[in-house]
């Protein structure tokens, strides 16, 4: 089931159930640190805006076979795919032969052979020969990149907490000592945080591209 990006009271109630801590920051700090900090983490790692869809034009090298792995995904939309300085009437591709597998970001062909060519495939090898518009993107959002969201913003409170309560590295008093390491207080709950969140981003992050 799909959802929108995370309002700040799911944040807070994530962060309640995932440890139970003093109520002290703003729900205008909490909504900044995830919109300014959170989501454009997020989007710069996966390679795509959240909440919205984006056309993309790549020029990519033909692999020779029927499969073709794009460097954007999920794919909303195939819109045009091409040859790159080839006669059309000697190789050809339409978007009627091509299957689209989205979450994985692939196209795949329907027939063995290239339709202006029986003897090529449809993928033809090549250098950066086949030119592809497609549209990527989420209208709505994966529950496991809301729980990413959720996660990254909830250390962000932890962290903030720690600092404004006395958290620092250490506690010393008579008889009672406690290091609470280089991330100071709640250190263990951060890190299994963050560990939460890279491992949402984990299924949805592809090498950097460029548009052409």
């Amino acid at each position: 089931m799909a959802c929108d990006i995370p309002s700040v009271q799911d944040i807070r109630a994530f962060l309640e159930g995932y440890c139970l801590t003093p109520d002290v920051i703003s729900d205008a700090w909490v909504e900044a640190r995830r919109n300014n900090f959170v989501v454009p983490y997020i989007e710069a790692k996966i390679g795509m805006p959240l909440g919205s869809t984006e056309q993309k034009t790549q020029i990519v090298s033909g692999t020779g076979s029927q499969v073709l792995i794009l460097p954007h995904r999920p794919i909303v939309s195939l819109d045009s795919i091409s040859y790159i300085n080839v006669d059309p009437a000697t190789m050809t591709i339409t978007l009627a032969s091509v299957e689209i597998i989205e979450k994985e970001g692939i196209l795949r062909s329907k027939a063995n052979f290239n339709e202006g060519n029986d003897r090529s495939p449809v993928f033809v090898r090549g250098n950066r020969n086949i030119r592809v518009i497609y549209t990527v993107g989420w209208t709505t959002i994966d529950p496991i990149l809301c729980e990413a969201i959720m996660a990254f913003t909830a250390e962000r409170m932890l962290a903030n907490i720690a600092s404004r309560t006395g958290g620092g590295s250490s506690l010393s008093m008579q008889s009672y000592s406690r290091n609470y390491g280089d991330l100071g207080k709640y250190g263990d709950a951060r890190k299994d945080l963050a560990k939460i969140g890279y491992a949402g981003l984990k299924l949805y992050m592809t090498g950097v591209v460029g548009n052409v």
